[in-house]
């Protein structure tokens, strides 16, 4: 029997994922299912559509044993650095066997292929890929062209990169070599990682609108959650039977939570960096490409919305979820230098326990024997002091404003929200 570690946003639980996880449990006999979740913002750079203690509970009842919270500078950061922080934090618990994650190709041997030659990054690949990028090609579309061009110069792979053309363009199999790339970058170093699994989705991703009677991606549901109008019916069908009665009793009393909610939150901070005295040193601290923050500091002038924020700066070179992320580090003052730091020594911070269920106390037992960095149950009592922690704490207090100024609702706070058990 195994623990499965998998890394998600559950934003929300849906069908999606209770069919990844029979899948996975099918290959291995997963005995136990240990999760790293983005906490109250994800990885496209926006809020979760319901607070992270709810989505916790979506997971629980859906046979997740454990989850513990992925820290938001990873949460809400690039491909690269929420795989590594995920793969790190699973790996510090010192109970996983398999990490799992699901791609469109569902070929390892083919994914490893890849991130063994973006984790070298010999100066071949490099100066290919910067050519590409010389002559116009967006970075996903240089980035495979180069591996390409690397691959059949050294007869690395040929067979394999043949089978699956267009394999850095899909983003399941992104995720998935980043994921794959962190565990090669991690094992240099000495970590000890468990081994890693992938299962082929067969199912279009953020496509958005129902798959099928039965299945629909997170981004549809989320549409029909803020824009059908119909309520919360019309997602039955699409997420487990236990998930559907906790949307239900916070549906339009905790969330939907949208980005144009943290529109003045956002205007205000942009207003601070405005009349800072070197917004170039400050964008560096923060991994911004400074023409980008130059950019969105010149379109706030004149009033804002979020999504308009994103739409005015978002180019050829700056996807609208690249531009999403910086926002959302600005806002949230995430410790980007800190993070960069802990990354490049492969160290996990701290793991903080959201929620587990009462038949996996062993578990928790044994993670608390085993777990390389501490484990936090209540914030009152961590010892981590840490700039990762206290932007988490940030990220959930401007969340839970948000929540009180919509729903007049005021959600447990953080130093006194205890571990969700189901």
């Amino acid at each position: 029997m195994s623990v499965i570690g998998i890394t998600a946003e559950f934003n929300p639980f849906h069908n999606g994922h209770l069919s990844l996880m029979q899948a996975i449990g099918a290959q291995k006999r997963a005995d136990s299912f240990v999760c790293v979740m983005s906490g109250d913002f994800v990885q496209r750079g926006a809020p979760a559509i319901c607070d992270k203690y709810s989505r916790t509970g979506q997971a629980l009842f859906s046979g997740i044993d454990a989850v513990f919270e992925l820290p938001a500078v990873y949460a809400c950061s690039s491909a690269e650095r929420f795989a590594l922080g995920s793969v790190a934090l699973l790996s510090s618990l010192g109970v996983v066997d398999y990490i799992a994650f699901g791609s469109e190709c569902g070929d390892l041997d083919a994914l490893m292929l890849v991130a063994s030659i973006l984790a070298e990054e010999p100066d071949e690949y490099r100066l290919s890929l910067h050519s590409y990028l010389k002559h116009g090609l967006t970075f996903p579309a240089a980035r495979e062209a180069a591996l390409c061009a690397y691959a059949v110069s050294h007869d690395i792979g040929r067979d394999i990169l043949a089978e699956y053309p267009g394999l850095l363009s899909s983003p399941n199999n992104i995720l998935a070599v980043e994921y794959c790339k962190a565990s090669v970058i991690l094992k240099r170093k000495g970590i000890k990682v468990p081994e890693l699994l992938t299962v082929r989705r067969t199912s279009p991703y953020q496509k958005d609108t129902p798959e099928s009677a039965h299945d629909a991606s997170a981004t549809a549901i989320r549409r029909i959650l803020t824009e059908s109008g119909s309520g919360i019916s019309p997602v039955e069908p699409f997420v487990p039977a236990a998930v559907y009665e906790e949307l239900s009793s916070g549906f339009c009393r905790t969330y939907p939570v949208l980005p144009d909610d943290f529109s003045s939150i956002l205007y205000s901070r942009l207003l601070s960096v405005a009349n800072m005295s070197d917004t170039h040193a400050y964008a560096q601290t923060k991994d911004i490409p400074p023409d980008m923050l130059n950019a969105i500091l010149k379109s706030i002038n004149t009033p804002i919305t979020v999504s308009s924020l994103i739409s005015s700066v978002k180019s050829k070179n700056y996807t609208y979820s690249a531009v999403s992320r910086a926002l959302v580090s600005i806002m949230l003052e995430l410790p980007v230098r800190p993070a960069r730091e802990l990354t490049e020594a492969g160290i996990a911070p701290y793991a903080r326990l959201l929620g587990f269920r009462k038949a996996s106390s062993q578990l928790i037992k044994r993670i608390n024997e085993t777990c390389h960095c501490e484990i936090i149950n209540k914030l009152s009592d961590a010892k981590t002091a840490s700039p990762l922690l206290e932007s988490d704490v940030r990220a959930a207090r401007l969340y839970d404003q948000i929540v009180f100024e919509k729903f007049g609702v005021k959600l447990a706070d953080e130093y006194k929200a205890g571990v969700v058990i189901c």
